[in-house]
């Protein structure tokens, strides 16, 4: 009888063994699956495409209520490190208000290149640069144009 009780104890461990094991290699495929999904899931759901789209107004209001630091946090936030600026200038504009001005600045500049006396160019960069806070380039540019132009200041 010992003999035939260690046979079936060795049976019934190998059986509850196996059963552990497939138990356990049905769990950990249970969790490397919903691994999978739910790298799918964030992936998808948190794409700058889908995301920019369900934040885009919300940005955009607290935009417009003068928030802008707040709007700055909210804007890198849903976009992350896939942010890049130029992509959605009409949203950067409304959440980096400077950002219009420096696009500004950066036309007119231009223009003057092309047209260095021109007078209405230069005390526009003097009005854009006085917006920026830069007031030693406002007063540079407003110089240039009141020796240009006395008649225009």
């Amino acid at each position: 009888m010992n003999e035939k009780f260690g046979q079936d104890l060795a049976r019934y461990l190998n059986l509850r063994t196996a059963r552990l094991r497939l138990r356990t290699f049905f769990l950990s495929s249970l969790l490397v699956m919903g691994a999978i999904l739910i790298s799918i899931w964030q992936g998808y759901f948190n794409s700058p495409t889908l995301a920019g789209l369900r934040n885009e107004k919300m940005i955009a209001g607290v935009a417009e209520t003068g928030d802008y630091e707040l709007a700055a946090k909210l804007y890198e936030m849903s976009w992350g490190e896939e942010r890049v600026l130029g992509t959605n200038s009409r949203l950067e504009e409304l959440v980096y208000p400077s950002l219009k001005v420096e696009r500004a600045i950066a036309f007119r500049l231009e223009f003057l290149n092309k047209y260095p006396n021109d007078v209405e160019t230069i005390l526009g960069l003097s009005k854009l640069y006085g917006q920026l806070g830069n007031s030693e380039m406002a007063l540079q540019y407003k110089e240039i144009g009141r020796q240009l132009s006395p008649d225009k200041n």
